[in-house]
């Protein structure tokens, strides 16, 4: 990361004796909020599949995900472990961010002091809030730790198991999801020659693919003993196959424009981040990894706000970076101004999201409900799901089971109900064009769904209003009769209609 700077006067304690204090009630203002925030989707389907495997299911066959086996398995602790609840979740992903936040710290802490190794670690956290809670509580964490360790890794001093362990950590993002491998693709072409990073040798390459093949293997040989490869490899290999063919026409000027609000949404740290990255650090293998985490995105092409997550902690790094550089040339006393400038600038968001909670709680007598005000976004979603379930928990009984044909697994989970459907929160597989290109994992799909539909399994199917303006015409008459014939609408709220299954004497 440069030169070794732990001196810094400015970043000392004796300088700042404030700023340990200071950095310490922001990261509890921060783990607030952040166990407050409201599920959104990506939070409903990794908690729905953890319910799912505590009561005897398993990925794939019991419910179909399509990211890969480390994520799924991992975030399906939250439920095993802490319960059912939203919070419960939350506790589970705060310790795979604490987990990054703790290798960020060996990170910096390698060329400067232990201070300044304690700001980018609380700011980084800090900006976890910035992305809101759609873009955090993914599985895109797991990725971001494992590079983050892997910076680590490659910059510290050498042991003989270094390129075992950038293997491994490696390998486990790359189960996440299989195009993480991409992020790893310019380190692994710069590291095998001798002249460039990291010097490596023929024992180095054989220990790197060796570490590779480690969680591959265990992950290979779980999915062949459970019975879940099949349904791992439709929903994983080849429907990831089928979504990033013909990636190009994703970069829609909607996408863009959104990618655009994702940094100007803090452009401190995440334009200034990027500049200050590539104009003051010497620190190629840090440069290396964003270069690799650009290639992704782009590859993926949808550029979600969750997906810019990974970039985060090492454009904390450039910008902290950058103010130590571009400090050194003013006086200690007026570097000591620009400290507390910058602590300022780089913690407003938090304080004005604060005040926002805090109002919206007060108008509304309901904390809660004031979540939604900090995230407009998610107010629909919230609102809507409240509606379903506020009926549904008057209507149900142990016996019953339910059916989502929509966007929100979070109702599964407010209702406590599993389904026995393994296409439970996808009733978009329903919906588009066939076209001879469809694949036939996805056609099958789509069967399966109609049949279960068909057999009546649900006592209740709850459906998204959005959906039936989307349905593939070749299976709306299926559909319809389907609801015409076997159920009837019971209840319409704002954004769902719910159909009761019929009896008949």
């Amino acid at each position: 990361m440069g030169s070794n700077n732990n001196q810094y006067s400015f970043f000392n304690y004796k300088s700042i004796v404030w700023l340990p204090f200071f950095l310490g009630i922001l990261v509890v203002v921060t783990v607030v909020f952040y166990l407050n925030f409201p599920s959104g989707y990506n939070q409903g389907i990794y908690h729905y599949q953890g319910l799912v495997i505590k009561n005897g299911g398993l990925p794939y066959t019991g419910f179909i995900e399509k990211k890969g086996p480390m994520g799924l398995l991992t975030y399906s602790l939250a439920a095993i472990l802490f319960g059912e609840t939203v919070i419960a979740y939350r506790v589970f992903d705060l310790i795979i961010l604490v987990i990054t936040g703790y290798f960020l710290f060996r990170l910096v802490r390698l060329n400067y002091s232990k201070l300044t190794s304690w700001l980018v670690s609380v700011f980084w956290l800090h900006h976890v809030l910035i992305d809101g809670p759609g873009n955090t509580g993914d599985v895109t964490n797991i990725i971001t730790a494992c590079y983050v360790a892997l910076a680590y890794h490659l910059l510290a001093p050498k042991t003989k198991k270094y390129c075992l362990v950038a293997g491994v950590l490696i390998a486990l993002a790359c189960w996440v999801k299989p195009t993480a491998l991409l992020i790893a693709m310019p380190l692994i072409f710069l590291c095998f020659d001798k002249d460039k990073i990291c010097n490596f040798n023929q024992s180095h390459v054989l220990k790197f693919l060796l570490g590779m093949l480690i969680p591959t293997i265990i992950f290979i040989l779980y999915l062949l003993i459970s019975g879940t490869f099949y349904g791992f490899w439709e929903s994983v290999v080849l429907d990831t196959i089928f979504n990033y063919t013909g990636y190009v026409s994703r970069f829609s000027t909607r996408t863009i424009l959104k990618t655009g609000w994702t940094f100007l949404n803090d452009p401190v740290l995440r334009i200034g981040g990027v500049l200050s990255l590539f104009i003051f650090s010497k620190n190629s293998i840090i440069k290396l990894i964003v270069a690799g985490i650009g290639l992704m995105l782009f590859v993926e092409g949808r550029l979600y706000p969750y997906q810019f997550s990974i970039l985060w902690p090492f454009l904390t790094i450039g910008i902290v970076e950058g103010f130590i550089v571009l400090s050194q040339s003013f006086s200690e006393k007026k570097q000591k101004i620009l400290v507390v400038l910058f602590c300022i600038i780089m913690t407003f968001p938090a304080f004005k999201i604060g005040s926002t909670f805090i109002q919206a709680g007060f108008l509304t007598s309901n904390f809660d409900v004031a979540q939604t005000f900090i995230f407009p976004d998610f107010r629909d979603m919230y609102n809507h799901r409240k509606s379903v379930v506020s009926y549904l928990k008057k209507e149900l009984n142990t016996e019953n089971e339910v059916l989502v044909l929509g966007q929100d697994p979070n109702i599964y989970l407010e209702l406590g109900v599993i389904t026995t459907c393994r296409l439970a929160r996808d009733g978009a597989a329903l919906t588009g064009k066939l076209t001879a290109s469809t694949p036939s994992h996805l056609i099958a799909w789509q069967e399966e769904l109609l049949k279960y539909m068909n057999e009546v399994k649900a006592d209740w199917i709850i459906v998204s209003k959005t959906l039936p303006n989307f349905w593939i015409d070749s299976y709306k008459k299926r559909i319809n009769s389907i609801f015409s014939e076997k159920y009837q609408l019971e209840y319409e709220t704002d954004g769902h209609l719910i159909y009761k299954k019929r009896y008949y004497k």
